[in-house]
């Protein structure tokens, strides 16, 4: 039996293989698992089998109730020739179910002194009913199907870990830089990192801000708990809320089963709820309760499942404004806004371009197999001479450009977007063309030099207009949404400045 019984690690696997295999140990027609909630109020049907099985999961029963729940509360197993004669049956079921439960024989399941849940057979198919033996069997077999859930479930909790730790694989989470703008936020990170307080991060787009909450949790004692992500930004509201709290079977149409949420699976860990400016009032009380209460419901769910997680938020937006224009919660600022860290923006830490732009161009010339170790003395000056916009993820989106565009062993000038050349003054070459292959790179280049601009001009206006909605931008312009997303990518623009 206990061969059997560690064929598989995947818990609805077991519990499945439990139930089959009791069933089939005393002959009954029907049989149940029951599973205690994190609680321990309350019992819910994970596996039935017989004719009313598939009815039967996902009801669930407070502890005291009915004879599983006598069984879950005392600890002992119990066999009932008769429930219609015994005080302790729950006939609620039956009714709802339109089944009739004659004989019941049920045992708890405990490990290591803890019950965990309940599995009982239904309805002896011999007529004596069930016999002293049967009940032996079945209290024997308990025993070794709680261990059997135990390991399943410890094995998942190690798979999801796992599962988190490959997430991150390739991630680099290394702040690079010196300026003493940088330091002084990375000084506060580290001083916050011990403490359970809620930390709220500032800044322009693209500074790295997850990369400072990746950090705050990995200098943290929850470091060896998941690290879970969710942006504010890529789902609707109505999905949002569905990936922060999970949902109940059935709770929307395509909700087939029952999911949960991030804040599930940041369990001990640590949330990052990035961008949470964009979130929306009715997610913003939520999201208050789980940080007054630690507790929230599933979506389209009534039991209230407990939270013990560490939120650490960003925003490019500026909260109190938002506050005082009823767009964001005021109780709710200031539960985030217990310490504040401020992300300097690339153009006030012009002293860290050369290291960031050396680290990406090794990373990057790593992953594409080029053999690119510099760039030239006028391609690193153009970058020190640019005013960033789109910060840190921008220089190195503009590196990627230059390793994949570069046909020597370093990055030119020349490989650059035109958008850097047209900030370029002192960083271009100096001198008139001196040969006819001169005369026409500078053409070329001053043609893209003014076409950027003109280009990115444009952009900044349509934004402007319709107040950094892009949709409506881009109907304005004439022009489809997604090819004006990805001029605003290749220019760097945050569209949230636009939208004060």
């Amino acid at each position: 039996m206990s061969q059997l019984l560690i064929s598989t690690l995947q818990l609805e696997e077991v519990l499945d293989l439990l139930l089959t295999r009791a069933g089939a140990m005393v002959d009954c027609e029907a049989s149940s698992l029951l599973l205690l909630d994190p609680t321990g109020s309350t019992l819910a049907f994970v596996v039935a089998k017989g004719s009313k099985g598939e009815a039967l999961v996902e009801h669930r029963l407070p502890v005291g109730t009915g004879i599983a729940g006598w069984v879950a509360q005392q600890g002992k197993s119990l066999v009932v020739q008769d429930v219609r004669k015994d005080p302790r049956f729950y006939e609620g079921l039956d009714r709802k179910l339109g089944f009739a439960t004659r004989s019941l024989l049920a045992a708890p399941l405990i490990v290591r002194d803890r019950i965990i849940g309940v599995i009982e057979a239904v309805n002896a198919v011999r007529p004596e009913g069930f016999v002293d033996e049967d009940v032996a069997v079945f209290s024997v077999f308990a025993n070794y199907a709680a261990i059997a859930i135990e390991n399943a479930r410890l094995y998942a909790a190690v798979h999801r870990e796992r599962e988190h730790l490959r997430d991150e694989v390739g991630r680099r989470y290394r702040i690079i830089g010196r300026s003493s703008t940088l330091a002084k936020a990375l000084d506060m990170a580290r001083a916050v990192a011990d403490a359970t307080a809620t930390v709220l991060l500032l800044g322009e787009s693209g500074t790295g801000k997850e990369m400072f909450a990746h950090a705050i949790h990995h200098w943290s004692p929850r470091a060896a708990r998941p690290f879970v992500a969710v942006s504010c930004t890529v789902l609707s509201q109505e999905l949002l809320a569905s990936e922060l709290f999970g949902h109940e079977k059935g709770a929307f149409t395509g909700a087939v089963r029952q999911k949960p949420g991030k804040v599930e699976l940041a369990e001990g860990g640590t949330l990052f709820l990035d961008e949470v400016g964009e979130m929306r009032p009715e997610l913003q009380m939520k999201l208050l309760r789980v940080l007054q209460e630690h507790e929230f419901e599933r979506v389209g769910g009534t039991r209230t499942i407990p939270a013990d997680i560490r939120v650490i938020a960003a925003t490019s937006r500026d909260l109190e404004v938002e506050v005082k224009r009823g767009a964001f919660r005021e109780d709710l600022y200031y539960r985030l806004n217990v310490v504040a860290i401020t992300i300097p923006p690339l153009r006030d830490r012009r002293d860290d371009v050369d290291a960031l732009a050396a680290f990406f161009l090794e990373k990057h010339a790593k992953e594409s197999r080029k053999n690119l170790k510099t760039m030239s003395p006028e391609a690193l000056q153009a970058l020190r001479s640019y005013g960033w916009p789109g910060n840190v993820r921008e220089l190195e989106n503009l590196i990627q450009r230059g390793i994949i565009l570069s046909r020597t062993d370093r990055i030119e000038l020349t490989d650059l977007p035109p958008e850097i050349l047209t900030h370029v003054g002192d960083a271009a070459p100096s001198g008139a063309p001196q040969t006819n292959a001169e005369l026409k790179e500078a053409k070329r280049v001053a043609r893209d030099r003014a076409a950027a601009e003109v280009e990115r001009q444009f952009l900044e206006r349509i934004l402007q207009v319709s107040k950094g909605n892009v949709t409506k931008a881009a109907i304005a312009a004439g022009m489809n949404r997604t090819l004006l997303q990805q001029l605003l990518k290749k220019y760097a623009i945050d569209r949230s400045r636009f939208q004060r």
